[in-house]
This record gives structure tokens, sequence and C-alpha cells, in this order.
């Protein structure tokens, strides 16, 4: 996106990815349209946001502009992730599926010892996709983000929970459970 913005040749239509943030910096330089005076032309997209509010807000320029479709409604569907494990392994060793975290740590450790030139934890996309990930489970946000619950929006790098959650991730670096290249490890390799 970067390299197309400063070309000065930008298509009519761009693909935008990750946080608001940037999409929103280059929309006010003027490089990007707001989309909110076209909805009624979107009949389905107008839906989508009439359901989805918070999604809609979170991607709110701070003048109140819109300058990309948020997340949602059958966007990233091709990549969602999920936890997967090897059954046949887990058969074989008769380990359970684990429910927590400290569950999954232990899990994590039997694998280990059972094959130690493994890494029993993986994934792709560098660290942050996966914190984006663990932080739900340990009930916090990669970012600002509206906790249900309460009915609030917090942010999550400030609260226990997420540091909890990066002691976590750092506990399975420092014991080998996730690979050394961790941070740049990509699709292949993975």
């Amino acid at each position: 996106m970067n390299i197309t913005i400063a070309s000065g040749n930008l298509p009519d239509i761009i693909h935008v990815m990750g946080r608001p943030v940037k999409i929103n910096k280059y929309g006010a330089d003027g490089a990007l349209l707001d989309l909110r005076p076209h909805i009624d032309k979107m009949p389905n997209f107008k839906k989508f946001l009439e359901e989805n509010p918070t999604r809609y807000q979170t991607y709110l320029s701070a003048d109140g502009k819109l300058y990309a479709f948020p997340p949602g409604g059958g966007a990233g569907e091709t990549n969602r992730r999920g936890w997967l494990y090897r059954k046949d392994i887990f058969e074989k060793h008769n380990i359970e599926i684990p429910t927590t975290s400290e569950e999954l740590y232990q899990v994590l450790v039997k694998l280990k010892q059972l094959y130690p030139d493994s890494y029993p934890y993986t994934w792709r996309g560098g660290l942050s996709s996966q914190i984006e990930m663990f932080c739900r489970l340990w009930g916090s946000g990669y970012n600002a983000y509206f906790d249900h619950d309460v009915k609030e929006w917090r942010y999550g790098p400030v609260e226990d929970y997420f540091k909890e959650m990066v002691v976590y991730v750092n506990k399975l670096y420092k014991e080998g459970l996730i690979p050394p290249d961790i941070l740049t490890l990509d699709t292949g390799a993975w």
C-alpha cells in the first residue's frame, strides 16, 4: 500500500488490509474516498453496517469518515483461524484436548518430551497475528476493543490480562515449545 500511494498512480479500487490507522491517514491526505456518502448505493453493505455497528465505528476516522470497508460479512472468510491438532498423535499418546491455557502448556510440554526435535506449537504470520488470537483467550484485546460483558471500550495492551498473555507466550518461547524463528516464520516454513 505504501508503494502504491507513493507512486501517485492509484487504481480506482485498492485492497487495503490491517488497522484503520494507516488507512485513515491516507484517507485524510486525500488518497482514499470517504465511503459514507455512497452507502445508499450499497444495500448489502448498509445492512451489514446496521447489524454490526461496532465494526463500523472502529473503522471511522477521527472526523467521522469511512475510508475502507470494515472486515466481516464474508471478508476474510478464507483466512479464518482456529486451533488444529494432530488427532493421530493425541490418540497414540492418550493426550486429552486442552481446554485452558494451563492444559495447553502441559500438552505442549508432553509433546516436546515425546518429540524433542520438534516445536509442538506453531503458527504463521508473525507474532502480532497470534497475539491477537491469544488476547481473546485471556479476556483482553490486541488493541482497542469492545468488551461486550461490561459494554465499554478498552485498550488491551494496558490490561493485566494482556501482560499475563505476553508472559505465557514468552514462557513457550524460552522452553522451546514454539519455533525460535516465530517472528519471521512465513507460510512456507509453517
